[in-house]
């Protein structure tokens, strides 16, 4: 498999990820549940620089702006493939924590009162 192509199924994974936490865990569009803003706030952001790293591997696999599109054609490198799995890896564990703070969060601010 060319490396470029699992850069960008792993860059899609884990914008997904962080956007389905934000949804799903963190309660972002619920208005009636607390949403610790700093947690949101940081899942938020890596989930963008993730969308970031796919478009640019997705704009690499398609060859579309025409730029890219010349003969040499850029297949990516193992060694930034590596790193990118490896910050994936560490990009769910952080979800993982967030999603536990958060609900630890949530039922503190629900029973405070």
């Amino acid at each position: 498999m060319i490396p470029i192509y699992v850069d960008f199924i792993v860059s899609f994974a884990a914008t997904v990820a962080g956007l389905m936490v934000l949804v799903s865990k963190m309660d972002v569009l619920n208005r009636k549940a607390y949403t610790p803003i700093l947690e949101s706030m940081i899942i938020f952001i890596g989930s963008l620089g993730w969308s970031v790293f796919a478009l640019l591997s997705f704009a690499a696999v398609t060859r579309y702006p025409p730029w890219l599109a010349d003969d040499d054609v850029w297949t990516g490198s193992w060694g930034y493939t590596t790193a990118r799995v490896l910050w994936s890896v560490a990009w769910v564990l952080l979800l993982l924590l967030m999603t536990r703070y958060t609900a630890y969060m949530q039922h503190r601010k629900q029973y405070k009162d």
